[in-house]
């Protein structure tokens, strides 16, 4: 049992069978994020760089989707190839930075089996870059190494793979560029000039890679800048959150966009924005510590639900053996804690934590196998019991957030199929905008907004925006899950 544990291969196999089994009973889901995503990448596989083009969402994600796409792979079925590769990616660079850290085969491979839930979970819950950018950040700690003593040649790749990171998500970039400056400053403060010179090289990397899509945002925006999103958000999550979820009409930001949230930042002035009507919402903005405070409360909570073992096992290890961690797996500390220190200054959500449960979980496996005991036979029990431990509740806390997908979005595929009218047609939802928006991935139709129980559009303003149909995918008949704009507004004049 131990050898199958400790064989390399096992976490990766074991990570593709819980792939597919919940591509089986999950994969129709689709957010917004993941809507988006293949919107952009429809406009670079048809050469419309002006529209593909977008500061609020990273690159990478939609470049992979491309050839997945162009060779008739189903929009779901190819993020969820993309997805599953990159999470066998994580489990597989996870094996290795173990390895590197000088765990014992039967200990890193356990420590694996424990990283693959939360890798399965992340590709499979929605239709996020997260785990991309998971597999970027950990193949940049492996290449990182001891960065005292690497050569330049590696430093330069682990810089290189820091940019892809930010290709995949801009909020990389400041984590990876700080990391990279504090190195610098340790080697420096000790007076390691050879290990200062190499480590220039990291940054070297870092800019080749990510410096021409620098160059085109700036061009793009006419201003320097690496990303819209953050100054977006922040304002968002400061007032009441996405305006999308809200009734209202969103123009598209380009063409042949899917919906406003193809780029928000062009359609929405988050300074500006408030929600129609009298929703009875606090007129006045959070504080920022009244939202750290939340933010610090939301990610204690999710972490000590979803890897109970590994976060008390790993503070442990921190707190009490910060000395003994290998190079490889401070900078993995360091990485999830910026990670999680940078989002906890705007907002917190569960999969914003899903690098630093794989950072928790990689620390506390080597933080087991510190376990002192009076015989070598003794403290292989004692690690491999902790392990167990740590294996089991990542498996239960990953499988319990990933049932709450399970069936999600089946029936839409129906609405679709059922309804063919809507293809290239301009919709609103009545109430489920991530629903409809869903819908009008699979049935090729663009988003325009939604109308909300109150009513709260103008009829004017929905013949302004030339909506074809309205949808309701709460609908128990499917004549009433799809009305043209004139019959729904005779209905609501009959008031049906």
């Amino acid at each position: 049992m131990v050898g199958v544990v400790a064989a390399p291969g096992t976490a990766p196999l074991v990570t593709l069978a819980a792939l597919i089994a919940a591509g089986l009973v999950a994969g129709e889901y689709l957010n917004p994020d993941g809507a988006a995503y293949l919107s952009l990448a429809d406009q670079w596989a048809a050469g419309a760089f002006d529209d593909a083009v977008s500061g609020y969402w990273g690159p990478l994600y939609s470049w992979l989707l491309v050839p997945v796409l162009r060779i008739g792979v189903e929009p779901l079925v190819a993020v969820r190839v993309v997805l599953g590769l990159a999470a066998v990616l994580v489990v597989v660079i996870s094996r290795r930075l173990l390895d590197r850290a000088g765990l014992r085969p039967a200990w890193a491979g356990a420590g694996t089996l424990a990283v693959a839930p939360v890798a399965v979970w992340s590709a499979s819950f929605g239709a996020y870059p997260e785990t991309l950018l998971i597999a970027a950040l950990l193949a940049y700690c492996l290449a990182l190494g001891d960065p005292m003593q690497a050569s330049a040649r590696r430093l330069a790749a682990a810089g290189a793979l820091g940019g892809i990171a930010y290709l995949c998500k801009a909020a990389a970039l400041p984590l990876i560029t700080g990391h990279l400056i504090l190195v610098l400053l340790v080697a420096a403060v000790t007076r390691r000039t050879t290990a200062v010179r190499r480590l220039l090289a990291a940054l070297v990397g870092l800019a080749v890679v990510a410096g021409p899509w620098i160059g085109v945002l700036s061009a793009t925006y006419d201003r320097p800048t690496f990303s819209t999103a953050v100054g977006f958000n922040d304002d968002l999550v400061g007032s009441r959150g996405n305006p999308l979820l809200y009734a209202g009409l969103y123009p598209l930001p380009f063409d042949d966009a899917r919906s406003a949230w193809d780029d928000p930042t062009e359609t929405i002035d988050a300074t500006r924005w408030a929600p129609p009507g009298d929703l009875d919402l606090p007129a006045e903005q959070r504080t920022r510590p009244e939202r750290l405070v939340d933010s610090v409360r939301v990610a204690l909570g999710s972490l000590g639900r979803r890897v109970p073992v590994a976060l008390v096992l790993a503070a442990a290890t921190v707190l009490l053996a910060w000395r003994r961690l290998p190079p490889v797996l401070v900078s993995v500390v360091l990485l999830a804690a910026g990670t999680t220190a940078g989002y906890a200054v705007v907002l917190v959500i569960e999969r914003y934590l899903w690098f630093t449960m794989i950072a928790l979980t990689l620390v506390a496996t080597f933080g087991a196998s510190l376990v002192p005991a009076d015989a070598e036979r003794r403290r292989r029990a004692l690690t491999m019991t902790l392990l167990t431990g740590v294996i089991a509740t990542s498996w239960l806390g990953s499988g319990q957030a990933m049932l709450t997908r399970l069936g999600d979005h089946q029936e839409l595929d129906a609405i679709a199929a059922e309804h063919t009218q809507l293809d290239g047609a301009r919709v609103v939802a009545t109430d489920a905008w991530a629903e409809t928006l869903a819908v009008c991935v699979r049935a090729d139709c663009a988003y325009l907004g939604k109308i909300g129980d109150a009513d709260l559009v103008d009829i004017d303003d929905l013949r302004l925006f030339d909506i074809d149909y309205v949808v309701d995918v709460d609908a128990s008949e499917p004549a009433g899950q799809v009305m043209d704009l004139d019959e729904w507004v005779a209905a609501r004049a009959a008031g049906e």
